[in-house]
Formats: structure tokens, C-alpha cells, sequence
């Protein structure tokens, strides 16, 4: 990988001196821009054609890196060929291969493509800009779900860019043979995000963004992606701010137990894979069928039944620090203004309606080790809990307690962070025993809600409101506006802005439930 940090002032100063020349060449002083066609846009690598649509353009499928395949499966991203003519971009390209079916979407290994949102309108200056970074798992996931790809933010006057990245072990397999081939002992989904996020830097300002003034976000393995660019020693400049929705990689050993980010342990998930499709090297996976690799290394989204061939993000000690946790208490991490938090009932989508104590017992020993023996008595099923609520517990602390610790750190640390409780449910979630579930705010965030959603007024206005705190904090790091107040969090008062049908700055409940548990995986 390459960093040029000096590239963006180059380009746009280029940019500049093309607008004043072209300023110059037109008669009676008039701008070349009012002419110009804002769907046309020249990057780096050549032109392309995107969409107009409404008050907005869109850019779907430009490449930001060559095709992954051959040789270049598992591989690091390269940069991609230059082309000739005018590419166009208005039409999504296909997914990351996956088990999961991405809503009608083509799949394939040649993905790594980004669609772009920008107001048609040019602007008197570079506009900030917002990259946004998908979930499922790191097994599934794509940067098109029309939940997230209307552009929801062009209109507040910022730069939407959806990244894609490639998941289970097409995109994060481990092995030395890697290693000696190219460095990187695994992290190529890590390492196609920060490819991406190059990409923005050399070409955003062709499009009207500051790349000087960049926020990346995410949900769920999006928002573990976003706190491993902020461990990352590898993008150090790249970004401006940083949004994590449920999830953070200092939660994976309570989250993911059998793929938590471990080298080894990782390095025995790709042995067990290896055995399943019955190839033993780096050559004899890569004359594989993709399709067979994704379906053998799926991870469970049923924590009572784990996968142990699955794949998360390795700790390396290269594109992450070996212990993420120790070096963010070193300070060793991009300093960055953070929007974060979690939804009430993270972990209900996450267990089988029906559980049985001994379901849950397993599910514990399986997460906490030798210490589950402690876990369970600290939780046990009563008349109050039963085994199913007890379950999906272990994945909420899991999912919210990267959020608890970033923010305890960066606070401590003099770091701007906004902490946030999503509460808001539906009588019919309620009815099904999810809540407020994991990943419910991304439709309020986005401003698209369902119609189920829809219906209910209080859900309209609460999507407003959180759509519009993310926009000023995209905008200038802070989520208040003229009528807002969302206090900064404290070591000392330890407060979140609870989201429901009024919102309230409330004291952060269940941090010692959160501290118990990751004191038992650390410990185990």
C-alpha cells in the first residue's frame, strides 16, 4: 500500500488552476462551469459518466482496484488500469461473492467498485464528504442496499461514497504462504477499504469533495471495519472523523469467539477450511470455485451454533496492532472526533426463538472460556430472564462494548466523542422479541424508512432528527445544530443521547455488565 498525503493539496490546486483557465478562455467573463456536464467527471485513472437524478448525481460502479481474481485472489488491492474514452457508471456492479443473498444482486469476484452520490449543483467549496461502509459479518454484505443507497446525504450538501470490500475468507483468509507472498498475512477486506479510501483521497476533489474533510461510518462488521481503520497504522490522515454503529473490534472475542481476530487461532479456522475443500496451498484455493470458498467458510449468524471456518480481521501487528486493546490505551490510534453507540436489544436477532438453559450454557462456554462458569452466575435464567433473553445478551454486550471503551479512551484522551442508545421499537418488534434489534437505526440514519416504519409518525420524526445529527457531525464533527443538544461524553457523568419518541441525555446503563464480561474473555 501507498500513501501520498501531499496528492490531495496537488489535486486540488490542479483543480483550481483548470477552473481558472477555463474561467479565463470564456467570453465576457463567463464561468466554463455553467456549461459544464456535472455527470462528467475526470479521475484519476480517465473519465466517467454517471446519472442524473432529480437534484442529485450518481455514480454506480466505478473501480477503485483491479479485479481480485487469479493470481490476485486473497491478494492486496492494486490500483486499478487506466482507461481510455468515457467510462460509464450507471449501473451497479456486482456484489462480493457471498452466501447470502444480496436482493437480486450479480455476485462476483470482480467487485471492488464504489457508487458516489453528490448534489448536482457545483458548490462554492469542496464539500465534506461521507464513505460509508456496509455490514453482515464480514461473510456478507454490499455497498448497493437501497437502505443505504439513495444518497440520503446529497441533499444536506455532502458527498455520499459507498464502499465495497470482500468478505468470509475470499476476503480475509490467513496463511504464511500470504505472508510470503506479499506481507500481509491477511486483511485483503481491510485492505480493499483502505484502498477505497485512497481512491477518495486522489479523486474526490474531481468531484467537488474536500479531501481534507472526510468521515467514514458503519454498521455492525461496517462499524468493526471503522474502528480497525482507527487502529490501522496504514491511514493515518485519510480521514477526519469517524461514525461506529454496534460493533468495534475491541467486542470480537465476545462477538465472534472462533474467529476473533487472533492470528493463530485464525490460522487454524484456514487449516479446518483447507481440510473441508480438501486443497492443502494458496495455488489449490484459488483454482477453486469462489462460490465454494464463501459457502465453506460462512459465519453463523446463530451464536448458539458458531462456526470455527470462518474469518474476521487478523491482528498482525501490520494493518492492526497485535493487541488493539493495549495500543489504544497507548494512544496508539488516529485520533479522530467519534459518533458512537448501540441499539438497546443488539442480540435478539441473534438467537433461535427457542433456547433452552443448557443452549445457553453452551453458548457461554463456548464465548467465555473457563470463565463461563462466573458469567453464568453473574446472569442466570430466573423468573425474570429465561434462557433465550440471557443468550442474546452475550451478543449485546459483545456488539456494545468496543462503543463503551472507545468511548471511556477517546474521552480520557481529550477526543470529541457523541454517544448515543438507539430505544426506539415498534409494537410488532416488541411482538417478535426483537426490540430495538441490531441494525434498526440504519433506516432512521438514512432517512428511508420502511413502511412499516412510516407508519408511525414518532419513527418519522426520530429519523429526521438522527439524520440530521449525523449530517452536522459529517459536516463539522458536531451533531448539534441550532436546536440540538447532545452533550459530549464524560469520564465523570458518563452520558448517551437516548434515541426514542423524545430523546434525553441519559447515564450510560449496564457498563459494569459490559466491564465484567470483557475482563472474562480477556482473562480466558
Amino acid at each position: 500500500m501507498r500513501f501520498k498525503p501531499i496528492a490531495a493539496t496537488a489535486v486540488l490546486l490542479a483543480v483550481t488552476l483548470l477552473a481558472g483557465c477555463q474561467t479565463a478562455s470564456q467570453d465576457d467573463g463567463a464561468s466554463a462551469s455553467a456549461d459544464a456536464d456535472p455527470t462528467l467527471v475526470t479521475t484519476k485513472y480517465g473519465q466517467v459518466q454517471g446519472a442524473l437524478e432529480g437534484d442529485q448525481v450518481i455514480f454506480k460502479g466505478v473501480p477503485f482496484a483491479k479485479p481480485p481474481v487469479g493470481d490476485l485472489r486473497f491478494a492486496p488491492p492494486q490500483e486499478p488500469d487506466a482507461w481510455d474514452g468515457v467510462k460509464q457508471t450507471t449501473a451497479f456492479a456486482p456484489v462480493p461473492v457471498q452466501t447470502v443473498d444480496q436482493e437480486g444482486l450479480e455476485q462476483s469476484e470482480d467487485c471492488l467498485y464504489l457508487n458516489l452520490w453528490k448534489p448536482a449543483a457545483e458548490a462554492d467549496e469542496p464539500l465534506p464528504v461521507y464513505v460509508w461502509i456496509y455490514g453482515g459479518g464480514f461473510t456478507s454484505g454490499n455497498p448497493s442496499k437501497p437502505t443505504y443507497s439513495t444518497g440520503a446525504f446529497s441533499s444536506d450538501g455532502i458527498i455520499q461514497v459507498n464502499l465495497t470490500y470482500r468478505v468470509n475468507a475470499l476476503g480475509y483468509l490467513v496463511s504464511d504462504e500470504l505472508e510470503a507472498e506479499n506481507g500481509y498475512v491477511g486483511n485483503a477486506g481491510l485492505l480493499d477499504q483502505i484502498r477505497g479510501l485512497e481512491w477518495v483521497w486522489d479523486n474526490i476533489a474531481a468531484f467537488g469533495g474536500d479531501p481534507g474533510n472526510v468521515t467514514i461510518g458503519g454498521e455492525s462488521a461496517g462499524s468493526y471495519s471503522v474502528s480497525d481503520l482507527i487502529m490501522s497504522p496504514l491511514v493515518k490522515g485519510l480521514f477526519q472523523r469517524a461514525i461506529m454503529e454496534s460493533g468495534n473490534l475491541i467486542g470480537d472475542a465476545i462477538t465472534s469467539p472462533l474467529s476473533n481476530g487472533d492470528v493463530d487461532q485464525l490460522k487454524g479456522n484456514t487449516k479446518r477450511l483447507m481440510d473441508t475443500l480438501g486443497v492443502y496451498s494458496l495455488a489449490g484455493l484459488r483454482g477453486l470455485d469462489a462460490s465454494a470458498i464463501a459457502e465453506a467458510s460462512a459465519l453463523s449468524f446463530d451464536i448458539t451454533k458458531p462456526s470455527d471456518e470462518a474469518f474476521w480481521p487478523a491482528h498482525d501487528g501490520k494493518a492492526l496492532p497485535l493487541d488493539p486493546a493495549q495500543a489504544l490505551k497507548d494512544g496508539q490510534y488516529n485520533a479522530v472526533p467519534i459518533l458512537t453507540g448501540y441499539n438497546t436489544d443488539e442480540g435478539t436477532m441473534f438467537v433461535p426463538d427457542q433456547v433452552t438453559d443448557a443452549i445457553y450454557e453452551q453458548t457461554a462456554r463456548v464465548t467465555f472460556g473457563q470463565n463461563a462458569q462466573a458469567y453464568l452466575a453473574r446472569f442466570p435464567v430466573d423468573a425474570d430472564h429465561d434462557a433465550r433473553a440471557r443468550t442474546a445478551y452475550i451478543m449485546t454486550l459483545g456488539l456494545r462494548s468496543g462503543s463503551a471503551v472507545f468511548s471511556e479512551q477517546f474521552a480520557a484522551d481529550g477526543h470529541d466523542v457523541y454517544a448515543y442508545n438507539f430505544n426506539y421499537r415498534t409494537p410488532e418488534l416488541d411482538q417478535k422479541g426483537l426490540g430495538a434489534q441490531h441494525g434498526l437505526e440504519i433506516e432512521f440514519v438514512f432517512d428511508t424508512l420502511s413502511d412499516d416504519l412510516s407508519a408511525y409518525p414518532e419513527a418519522v420524526s426520530l429519523s429526521q432528527r438522527i439524520h440530521r445529527y449525523w449530517a452536522n457531525f459529517i459536516r463539522t464533527g458536531n451533531p448539534n445544530g441550532s436546536e440540538s443538544d447532545w452533550a459530549k461524553y464524560d469520564q465523570a457523568s458518563k452520558q448517551n443521547l437516548v434515541f426514542d419518541v423524545t430523546d434525553a441525555m441519559k447515564s450510560v446503563t449496564g457498563l459494569d455488565d459490559v466491564e465484567f464480561a470483557l475482563g472474562l474473555v480477556s482473562n480466558s
